[in-house]
């Protein structure tokens, strides 16, 4: 047995670059995230950009790399925006590190999702997942929001 462990743990070094060597034998705890907030920050005639705020927070005893979100924005349940934006952040071992992300949404899909709002602010629901690097390349799926609001006159989702 002693050899198979001498053979297999410069196999898994050569193959993972040596990523994993540093937390062999350590476990994994999945981050947990919560979102901040939403900002709409550019208004033209057919697309709206909002930034999207998360925390996040890494329980485990290393640093964590998040290489890019993935995200999918629904109002009233209809799909306006999906996509992905690249992070490079690192969360630092038992800390919690804020991510914003821009999300495109046309105009058109916008008004159609939102026609019904009688409100001035547009309920959403954002999913979200983080792709992680080194030292657990996985993607993680953290955020489903629906009770958040997206700020916006609602002059502008109406058709003229």
């Amino acid at each position: 047995m002693l050899v198979r462990v001498a053979v297999t743990l410069p196999l898994v070094a050569s193959v993972t670059g040596c990523s994993y060597i540093p937390w062999f034998g350590r476990t994994f705890t999945a981050p947990q995230c919560i979102v901040t907030g939403s900002k709409v920050t550019d208004i033209s005639t057919t697309n709206l950009t909002a930034v999207f705020g998360l925390e996040v927070h890494n329980p485990n005893s290393y640093g964590i790399r998040i290489r890019q979100v993935r995200y999918r924005l629904r109002i009233y349940g209809t799909r306006v925006a999906e996509g992905t934006a690249p992070s490079g952040v690192t969360v630092a071992a038992y800390s919690n590190t804020a991510l914003n992300f821009p999300v495109r949404i046309r105009m058109h899909e916008l008004r159609s999702a939102a026609r019904h709002a009688s409100m001035s602010e547009i309920p959403y629901e954002l999913d979200a997942w983080l792709a992680l690097g080194s030292p657990v390349p996985k993607e993680i799926y953290l955020v489903s929001a629906s009770a958040l609001r997206l700020d916006l006159p609602l002059e502008l989702t109406r058709a003229k």
